[in-house]
């Protein structure tokens, strides 16, 4: 059986306090432990939950109704201490794919949690506290984000396509670390109700990490082409040497032992528009210097922004020199509703932005891997 998770009422449990309650796999014999607390306010004698996954044959339901048992004061104590045990193991587990604000606090929690109970702490099986490094997104229609590491400043160009036109967004052959984005236009209606097209944005991405790889659409998050997540079941998984959790629904995380950190957000639905993503690098990521793609090679490139050329023109926009590279481009300040404030050059499809020209990322298909030597 695989994606198997077990649900309990709200009404019965507090659903914050539960441990891991969702596997990727299980396998005849094996033992599955969930931990919680039963709400204050219950006073039954018996739980219910409903246990599902899929099998060959499709999904399955299990309910089942489970008696309480009153322990002993000792048996609760020892019943505590094992909930925060799990509940420690579960945290630890966590700190690898969080952000850097998220690690940290959750580092945090782990060694008072630990303090506290006295468990046994290995500092060696700890996650190191995060540094802060740059994080550049693929966001909107599609609206490239790059993050100057030195700074707050940041750059931004927007690329666009036609449905099906798929580009790569990074390349690192030394990490063995490819995403690509295939495009998908989206459609609004006028007042009159005429269909008139907007800009395209990214309907599916897809992500390489060696042998390993990760897909993710609307309908959900496949691994190795074969292995289905539930956006809905919130899993986390091991791929390879990384680790994916999917969070709140809409968001998947991709953690690995080399400070690389990568998210697709997920749009929901909305005015009768269908599901887009957004993509985002995480800081702190340690790629090679053969990394490359259309928000990969800014790892390795340098810019600055030349402060001294700012100018305010006559209808109001500030305007200035970013040095890219050692290479003088003309940008203009604007102000995004996702992405914020950045240095925008509105040249088509990033052409002064990017090394190479803009149908040299452009790929087969959604799984191929660029060949940019």
């Amino acid at each position: 059986m695989w994606n198997v998770g077990a649900s309990y009422p709200s009404s019965i449990v507090d659903m914050e306090s539960l441990t891991k309650h969702f596997y990727l796999s299980y396998y005849d014999g094996q033992d599955i432990v969930i931990a919680g607390r039963l709400n204050d306010d219950f006073t039954g004698d018996t739980i219910t939950s409903v246990v599902s996954g899929d099998i060959q044959g499709g999904p399955f339901e299990l309910e089942l109704s489970t008696p309480i048992r009153r322990a002993e004061r000792a048996v609760t104590d020892f019943a505590e201490r094992a909930y925060k045990f799990l509940t420690l193991s579960d945290k630890m587990e966590l700190t690898n794919l969080q952000t850097t604000d998220e690690r940290n606090q959750g580092l945090n929690e782990v060694v008072e949690m630990a303090e506290t109970f006295k468990f046994v702490l290995d500092q060696k099986a700890l996650p190191p506290q995060a540094i802060g490094g740059r994080g550049d997104t693929a966001a909107g229609d599609p609206h490239i984000v790059i993050r100057d590491p030195n700074s707050d400043m940041k750059i931004c160009f927007d690329i666009h396509g036609p449905e099906g036109l798929v580009v790569n967004l990074v390349e690192d052959p030394v990490l063995g670390i490819t995403v690509n984005g295939e495009m998908v236009e989206k459609f609004n209606y006028t007042s009159v109700g005429i269909k008139k097209q907007t800009p395209s944005f990214f309907g599916r991405i897809f992500i390489r990490l060696g042998d390993d790889s990760i897909t993710v659409s609307r309908d959900s998050i496949v691994i190795n082409e074969e292995l289905p997540l539930k956006w809905y079941r919130n899993p986390a998984v091991q791929v390879g040497t990384c680790k994916v959790m999917v969070n709140n629904r809409k968001v998947v995380k991709v953690s690995c032992p080399d400070g690389v950190e990568m998210k697709v957000y997920r749009h929901p639905i909305h005015n009768g528009f269908s599901d887009h993503f957004d993509f985002y690098l995480g800081k702190g990521g340690m790629f090679s210097t053969s990394v490359n793609g259309i928000i990969g090679q800014f790892q390795r490139r340098q810019m600055t922004l030349d402060t001294s050329s700012i100018r305010v023109t006559k209808h109001g926009r500030e305007k200035a020199l970013l040095l890219l590279d050692g290479e003088e481009i003309t940008v203009s300040k604007v102000s995004r509703r996702r992405t914020g404030t950045c240095w925008a050059n509105y040249v088509r499809q990033g052409l002064q932005m990017l090394e190479m020209s803009y149908e040299q990322y452009i790929l087969p298909n959604l799984y191929s891997k660029p060949n940019f030597s």
